[in-house]
């Protein structure tokens, strides 16, 4: 009497990226099985939907990538393989600018695009410090402000880096002094807080008589002083300060007296 038999069955699984790359040691689904006998790689954690590799980047599965059959008989004496394709798992960093109520003054920049996950960023070298806008706008970075994280590591989808800037003003401020510098009246703030190269214009305070004290000055013919700022302009940052300058009021007074002088009636 002759029996006969024949050589078990195996059935492996590999993992692999797009490009065939192994991105995880094989799994055997099925060591020695008989032939015949089913087998069902999608049965158990032989097909997970995400692979991470040790060094941290993150690929999930391709279904319609699968090379082999998932499900089937044992082949006698042969090696059934099956292969898991998978996709890696990417992260993209943006920087974005905004003044402090959240309004974009410049565009995105886009700091770090189809990072593997788990790699390293850095976006300093996209913080500017100061940003000019078209419209003439300065600002200046507020570095406390800062929404998320500067440096890190690369996570799926896309991580926003914010940097937060105020914008930088001018003050237009008008000074009034008579001919020998004495200031003569309060300063006036014509301009407070304006946005860099916007206009000002101080006529509107530039009065034509002061009264201080008892003492009545009036604006001078050239009315601005030498090492004043222009009436009108554009606003610079800082303080832009313009002064007027006004000479007291003069008096004439009349006299009456006889021919030899003396007063015949009070002046």
């Amino acid at each position: 009497v002759t029996y006969v038999y024949e050589k078990a069955g195996q059935v492996v699984v590999h993992y692999t990226d797009e490009k065939g790359n192994t991105i995880q040691v094989d799994a055997v689904d099925t060591k020695d099985g008989k032939p015949n006998a089913d087998y069902n790689t999608a049965d158990n954690d032989m097909k997970p939907n995400r692979i991470t590799t040790p060094e941290g980047k993150v690929y999930e599965l391709v279904p319609a990538s699968t090379k082999g059959d998932e499900n089937g008989s044992v082949e006698a004496g042969k090696t059934t393989e099956v292969t898991y394709v998978y996709k890696e798992v990417k992260g993209n960093v943006v920087v974005r600018y905004v003044d402090e109520a959240g309004n974009a003054i410049a565009e995105d920049v886009k700091d770090t695009t189809d990072a593997s996950v788990s790699s390293a960023y850095d976006t300093t070298d996209n913080k500017l410090a100061v940003i000019t806008t078209k419209d003439g706008k300065k600002y200046a970075l507020v570095p406390t402000a800062t929404k998320g994280a500067e440096t890190g590591k690369v996570t799926e989808g896309t991580t926003e880096v914010t940097y937060v800037y105020k914008e930088v003003t001018g003050d237009v401020v008008v000074r009034y002094v008579d001919t020998e510098g004495n200031v003569i009246a309060e300063d006036k703030e014509d301009t407070k807080g304006a946005s860099l190269n916007a206009k000002y214009d101080t006529t509107d305070n530039k009065p034509e008589k002061i009264e201080k004290d008892g003492t009545v000055y009036y604006l001078t013919e050239k009315a601005v002083k030498d090492d004043s700022k222009p009436e009108n302009g554009d606003v610079v940052e800082g303080k832009t300060e313009v002064t007027y300058v006004y000479e007291k009021a003069g008096q004439v007074v009349v006299h009456y007296t006889d021919e030899k002088g003396n007063t015949i009636q009070v002046d």
